[in-house]
C-alpha cells in the first residue's frame, strides 16, 4: 500500500528560501533546453528542427543560463491573451502563472463549465509564422491515454500561440481574484492584467498569482533526501509503465528526469505521472518490432532533452560544431536513451543524488560495461542490478522499458 499524500508546493518559488527546506546538497535541478521548434535549444543556430533527413543536426552551446527576460515575456503574454475575448477567456478563468521558458508559459486556471482545475501550456507562436502547424507535443499528447501520463483535456490555437489544456495536480486553488486591484497592493509574486470591458463598458483588471505548479519528484527528493525504500518501487513502476506504453506506441519521451514526473494523491497512496512532452517524437515503430518490418522515419535523435542525461552513444555529438558534416553526427531512435534516463532517475530516487557525470567529464566510461555508481549498503541488490542494466554503456545491451516491468525488483508490484 502506498502511503502519504502529495500536497506539496514549490515553496522557494513563493518566497521561502531553499535553505529552510533541508535539501540534499548534491541533488539539483537539471534544465531542459528551451525549444523553439520541436526540440531545438534556444541558443542554437536558426535551422528548423523539422529539417529534412540528412540535414546537419543542431548543437547546444556551452551557455545554458536561463534568459532573464523569459519571465517578463511570460507576464506580457498572459496580459495579451487575457485582454480580449477568446476561447481561452470564454472557457477558462486564468488565475495563476505556474512556470515559463523561452518557448512558452504554463497557466493555472478553472474550467468554467465544471469548475475543474486545469493547467494550460501556452506555446508561443513566432511572429514570422503565417500558417503554423500543430506542435508535435500536442499531436502526441492528444492521442495518449494512460493512468501514469498527465491527461490532455483540450487544445486550440489563437494569434498568440497554441494552448494545451491538461489536468492539474497538487496545490490548493487560488481564491477568486477581485475584479480590480492596484499594482501597489500586490506582493512580488502577483501582477495584474486588463480584462475585456464588462457589457456596460466598465474597465476591469484581474490578479494573477505567479507560483510553482504541482509537486514533482524532484521536490520530493529535495525535501526527503531520497525516496523511501517502501515507496521507490511503486513510484518507479508508475513511471516505467508510462514509458513502456509510449515505446509500445512508437513514441519516445526524450526528456525523462525528476522534474518531469508529477506526484498526485490517490486516497492514502501516491502515484506518479509523466509530463512535459516537448521533446517527444513519434518514431513510427516499437522496439519489439522486427528490424525488417520497422517503418517510419530513420533515427533522428542527436541530443537528449537535458544535457546531463545524455547517454554514452550521443556524447560524441556534444563536441561537434553545428556546421560539421552530417555524417559526423550519431543519430538514434531514442528508446535506449529514454532507458538511460530512467536509470539516472532511479539512482537519484534511491540515493538522493546524481551518479557520476559523464557529460562533464567526471568519469571516463571507456572499458566499463555499465556506469560505475556507488550505492549504500542498504540498497537492495535487485535495485542495484536494475540500475546497472539500465545504465549499460552499450545501448544494444541496455534493458528495455518492457523488460524493466518484469525485473525482480518490480515483479511483485
Amino acid at each position: 500500500m502506498r502511503e502519504g499524500s502529495c500536497q506539496l508546493s514549490r515553496k522557494w518559488e513563493s518566497g521561502k528560501s531553499k535553505e529552510a527546506l533541508s535539501p540534499a546538497p548534491t541533488h539539483r535541478r537539471r534544465r531542459s533546453h528551451d525549444w523553439e521548434e520541436e526540440a531545438r535549444p534556444k541558443q542554437l543556430t536558426n535551422r528548423p528542427r523539422n529539417d529534412p533527413i540528412g540535414a546537419p543536426p543542431l548543437i547546444p552551446t556551452a551557455d545554458t543560463t536561463e534568459d532573464p527576460d523569459t519571465g517578463r515575456r511570460a507576464r506580457q503574454a498572459v496580459r495579451a491573451v487575457l485582454a480580449r475575448h477568446s476561447r481561452l477567456t470564454n472557457h477558462y478563468d486564468v488565475r495563476e502563472l505556474l512556470g515559463w521558458g523561452g518557448n512558452g508559459a504554463v497557466l493555472g486556471a478553472i474550467r468554467r463549465a465544471d469548475s475543474r482545475r486545469v493547467a494550460i501550456k501556452l506555446i508561443y507562436r513566432k511572429p514570422t509564422e503565417t500558417n503554423p502547424t500543430l506542435p508535435p507535443e500536442i499531436r502526441i499528447m492528444r492521442d495518449l491515454t494512460h493512468p501514469n501520463i498527465l491527461e490532455s483535456l483540450d487544445y486550440f490555437p489563437d494569434d498568440h500561440g497554441f494552448y494545451l489544456v491538461t489536468e492539474r495536480l497538487g496545490d490548493t486553488p487560488i481564491d477568486e481574484a477581485p475584479d480590480s486591484a492596484a499594482d501597489g497592493e500586490l506582493n512580488p509574486s502577483e501582477f495584474t492584467c486588463d480584462l475585456p470591458p464588462s457589457p456596460r463598458g466598465t474597465p476591469r483588471t484581474h490578479r494573477i498569482v505567479s507560483r510553482g505548479g504541482a509537486a514533482d519528484l524532484f521536490d520530493y527528493i529535495y525535501r526527503h533526501s531520497r525516496v523511501p525504500s517502501h515507496e521507490a518501487p511503486l513510484l518507479f513502476h508508475d513511471i516505467v509503465s508510462a514509458v513502456a506504453y509510449l515505446h509500445a506506441r512508437g513514441v519516445t519521451h526524450g526528456d525523462i528526469k525528476e522534474e518531469n514526473v508529477l506526484l498526485a494523491s490517490a486516497g492514502s497512496s501516491r502515484i506518479a505521472k509523466l509530463c512535459d512532452f516537448g521533446h517527444a517524437r513519434n518514431v513510427g515503430w516499437a522496439p519489439t518490432d522486427p528490424v525488417e518490418s520497422r517503418g517510419g522515419s530513420p533515427p533522428q535523435v542527436c541530443f537528449y532533452g537535458t544535457t546531463e542525461a545524455t547517454p554514452p552513444e550521443l556524447l560524441p555529438n556534444l563536441s561537434l560544431h553545428p556546421d560539421a558534416p552530417t555524417s559526423d553526427f550519431v543519430r538514434v531512435s531514442g528508446f535506449e536513451a529514454d532507458v538511460w534516463a530512467l536509470g539516472l532517475l532511479l539512482y537519484a530516487m534511491v540515493m538522493g543524488s546524481a551518479p557520476p557525470d559523464i557529460v562533464a567529464g567526471q568519469l571516463d566510461i571507456a572499458g566499463f560495461e555499465s556506469l560505475p555508481c556507488p550505492f549504500r549498503e542498504d540498497v537492495e541488490m535487485e535495485c542495484v542490478d536494475l540500475v546497472k542494466r539500465m545504465l549499460a554503456v552499450d545501448p544494444a545491451k541496455r534493458i528495455t522499458a518492457a523488460e524493466i516491468l518484469v525485473h525482480p525488483w518490480l515483479r511483485w508490484i
